[in-house]
């Protein structure tokens, strides 16, 4: 944290100011859209926390330095579908460079919803299953998923949507995966040959491709956990990790995963939870509050220059009948633990206008049908409001710097 603090004082003193090329610009929001929302809820609170990450993009921005730049935005099902975080993704790496698509899970391979950026084809059967489920004899993993197949050889073919590309790749697998065979390019292949496989494994290709076969030998069941796609330059990777029905008691509970989210080198964690356990009216907010902490400490434990900013949970109803109270309980327990703690958040709930946004985020058909989740308009416009809250930090930390 502290060498970039040292650089940025450095480059003021050469009079790096707050040009115009460098503050974020965002398309603004529709007046109908503005007049149903609390737009002044919508930025970070203590946002001095967020200026060793600030401090990185400013070297990045000005310098188009080789440094990658990592955010780590963890979450339920709202993050498993990518549909917000993937707008989120493309306009960072607009803004401050594409260093790679980050870290993805073959949700197709074990039939689950996921990001429609990539596609999946194997000749092997995958079984699987998310964070949520308590297995100690199977766990997840950095993706939040496990895959797993008895065969003894198995793979998939992975091929990225949009003409996007990478030229390194990060494997994570069980530890009995010996032999990790990479084609691409038709005529590339490289094969990785293990006595003791560590289980995080990264390679370098010979050239950008956009597509690639990962093959796996091993002489037990083979467990597959993601793959993250990079490129070897500098720029953004926005990572999402997220899983259906998730709660922050399903991370801390899940040793592999923080056995291997320091492989990411995240700059800055986005914590979107709390939806599932505002399912439960009668939520034990002490209970809660605990399990927040225990996220929080473990991630400063593993990543300790790390920004963290944690998010309130969007509005929803309560078994579609009505606006749910919980909700409002959960994301108040939130900013007080924030607060108290100086995390940096972002509230979302109040900038949707709380409880009685609910009827009016329904009304626009801005919530899905099961009033939980959301319409691809729901989520873009959580996108745009979340890189709204960044652009205002990053421009006012311009000013002040």
């Amino acid at each position: 944290m502290y060498k970039y603090i040292v650089v940025l004082f450095c480059l003021l003193f050469q009079n790096i100011k707050a040009q115009e090329n460098l503050v974020w610009v965002l398309p603004a929001l529709d007046n109908d859209v503005v007049k149903q929302l609390n737009l002044e809820n919508n930025n970070f609170n203590n946002a001095t926390t967020l200026d060793p990450l600030f401090a990185k993009l400013l070297l990045q921005k000005k310098f188009k330095s080789n440094e990658k730049i990592r955010i780590v935005h963890i979450g339920d099902s709202h993050i498993q579908a990518d549909l917000m975080t993937s707008v989120v993704r493309k306009e960072f790496q607009k803004q401050f460079g594409n260093a790679g698509r980050g870290l993805l899970f073959p949700l197709p391979l074990v039939r689950s919803n996921g990001t429609g950026d990539a596609i999946y084809t194997s000749k092997n059967y995958w079984t699987g299953h998310r964070i949520t489920k308590k297995d100690t004899l199977n766990p997840c993993g950095v993706a939040a998923f496990v895959m797993q197949t008895n065969d003894l050889i198995a793979g998939f073919n992975l091929k990225l949507r949009n003409e996007d590309t990478f030229d390194k790749i990060t494997v994570f697998t069980n530890k009995a995966v010996n032999e990790i065979d990479l084609s691409y390019n038709i005529m590339e292949n490289d094969l990785h040959c293990y006595k003791q496989n560590t289980g995080v494994n990264s390679f370098n290709l010979h050239r950008e491709t956009s597509s690639i076969t990962i093959k796996l030998s091993a002489n037990d069941s083979i467990r597959y956990y993601g793959t993250s796609l990079e490129k070897n330059n500098g720029g953004i990777i926005y990572d999402a990790i997220g899983a259906n029905s998730a709660r922050y008691l399903d991370y801390n509970r899940t040793n592999l995963f923080w056995e291997q989210l320091p492989a990411l080198k995240a700059d800055c964690y986005i914590i979107s939870l709390g939806t599932n356990e505002a399912q439960d009216p009668n939520v034990n907010l002490e209970t809660f509050i605990k399990n927040v902490t225990e996220v929080c400490t473990k991630l400063k434990f593993i990543s300790p220059e790390a920004v963290i900013i944690i998010a309130t949970p969007p509005v929803s109803y309560y078994r579609k009948t009505q606006p749910n109270f919980t909700v409002q309980s959960i994301a108040n327990t939130l900013i007080k633990f924030c607060n108290n703690n100086n995390y940096a958040y972002w509230d979302l709930f109040n900038t949707s206008k709380g409880l009685d946004g609910a009827s009016i985020w329904k009304g626009n058909n801005w919530l899905n049908t099961d009033l939980v989740h959301f319409t691809n308009k729901g989520y873009d416009l959580q996108a745009k409001l979340l890189l709204l809250a960044f652009a205002n930090s990053w421009n006012a930390f311009l000013e002040k710097n």
